[in-house]
């Protein structure tokens, strides 16, 4: 599935907890683990090249190489290069330890996402990095937006490629869930659709890509649909949370995108984020300057 992982780093004990998990998926499929990091030009490489190599030397044993180069450009360019150079790597990295929206949207982890349709494993600063494990159930976040098709086709290709067990989770708001009801009960013949409908659909899609019958799926209710999900991955002990992040412009992109930076920012597992392609094969277009304003919009 992956032929590298590339993992960024700054020599911040924050960005060092993408190490495990990276180190895991690495050795699973037996490829190399690149971690690179990035100094200010003027500034001596030594002290961070002896930071990032202590932490890399923490890791077991995996195929792995250190890269340490001057910053000369943004350091999501230089990833992005790094991606165009293997263009099936995974980047993995860590959203920074911080705890709001913001260290996502507007972060470098956003800015890579930005630039390619390819998948980035982001681990936010509540993800137990200890726990994590190449099997057991796997959270398929899906919505009504064309981007679940995106979300849909990367978990099937993770369940394929490791042993997860995929769940599709869907999420409506309590009012929704109650006009629904009230259709149910309503006169014969009465056109409604159930609100297990939709996510129902998605797990019988993943199954076709999969070949696995009876793809477990749940609803969820909640106001919230990161809180949701991100609750429901100790409900269920989630190992992995796959989702496509929904980056748009103005108050649509707000509001869609801080699922994802809720999710991320408050579960307990890695997240595996894809931005959808467009089609003109560039990915969504995302805006980092609204990270001030995702905050406000979760809060």
């Amino acid at each position: 599935m992956f032929d590298e992982v590339i993992v960024p780093l700054d020599g911040s004990s924050e960005s060092a907890r993408a190490l495990r998990p990276a180190s895991a998926v690495a050795h699973y499929l037996d490829v190399n683990m690149r971690v690179v990091a990035y100094h200010p030009p003027k500034d001596d490489a030594f002290e961070l090249t002896r930071l990032v190599r202590k932490q890399v030397g923490e890791i077991g044993d995996v195929s792995r190489s250190i890269e340490i180069g001057p910053m000369n450009e943004p350091v999501a360019q230089l990833v992005q290069r790094l991606r165009e150079e293997s263009p099936d790597a995974l980047v993995a990295m860590s959203t920074r330890g911080r705890s709001r929206s913001a260290a996502l949207i507007g972060s470098v982890a956003n800015e890579v996402l930005s630039r390619s349709h390819l998948p980035v494993l982001l681990i936010g600063p509540e993800c137990d990095v200890a726990r994590f494990r190449l099997h057991g159930p796997m959270i398929v976040a899906t919505d009504a937006s064309p981007c679940t098709e995106s979300a849909l086709k990367l978990a099937a290709d993770v369940t394929e490629a490791f042993d997860f067990e995929p769940i599709v989770v869907n999420v409506i708001d309590p009012a929704t869930a109650r006009a629904l009801d009230r259709a149910r009960s309503g006169p014969s013949g009465y056109d409604y659709v159930p609100d297990s409908a939709m996510a129902h659909r998605f797990s019988e899609d993943l199954g076709e890509l999969t070949g696995i019958t009876d793809v477990d799926y749940q609803v969820l209710h909640g106001n919230n649909p990161g809180r949701s999900i991100a609750a429901h991955v100790d409900d269920v002990g989630a190992r992995l949370v796959t989702m496509a992040t929904h980056a748009r412009s103005g108050l649509g992109r707000l509001a869609l995108g801080s699922v994802t930076a809720h999710v991320v920012a408050h579960s307990h597992c890695p997240v595996l984020v894809i931005a959808p392609e467009l089609p003109n094969g560039d990915a969504t277009p995302a805006e980092p300057s609204d990270a001030g304003e995702l905050v406000e919009e979760i809060e």
